[in-house]
């Protein structure tokens, strides 16, 4: 009884990463997309669109520090850190985009935490040529960079 709950829940859990978040973020990103070229070509309200694409884009950064299963202190360490981080900045980014008080602060603490992560994945992607590495350190490095670009307009 005990190990069939464990493998429902292994299921579950690779199901979750590998087909639901996924394809909940690549919706949230086009939903994004969508709402930019609407508010560059200004055609109607495109607050709620950014919204909900960013809100969704920082949920799935969250869940995915969550969902891969790590072996040791720096693996779990970096790749926990940056998907925080990723959801920091990206709430940062939203702020930012939609005027909100504190949109400052959080793209400084995402974009410094983002950078320690992005370090600590690289250092970790020497030794380990994993997927997950590559994966975390491909979205690091875009969510870093939008970051950035977002504090220095």
């Amino acid at each position: 009884m005990q190990s069939e709950e464990t493998d429902q829940k292994k299921g579950f859990k690779y199901l979750l990463r590998e087909l639901i978040v996924p394809k909940i973020e690549r919706i949230s990103m086009i939903i994004l997309l969508l709402a930019l070229v609407f508010r560059y070509l200004q055609i109607g309200e495109t607050a709620a669109m950014i919204g909900i694409g960013l809100t969704t884009l920082a949920v799935t950064s969250y869940l995915y520090a969550f969902l891969y299963k790590t072996e040791g202190l720096m693996e779990t360490l970096s790749i926990k850190l940056g998907h925080i981080a990723c959801a920091v900045a990206i709430v940062g980014i939203m702020f930012r985009l939609m005027q909100l008080p504190g949109s400052a602060t959080m793209l400084h603490i995402g974009a410094g935490s983002l950078t320690l992560g992005a370090i600590l994945v690289g250092y970790q992607l020497a030794t380990n040529h994993t997927s997950m590495m590559k994966q975390a350190t491909t979205r690091y490095l875009i969510v870093l960079v939008l970051t950035l670009i977002i504090i220095f307009l």
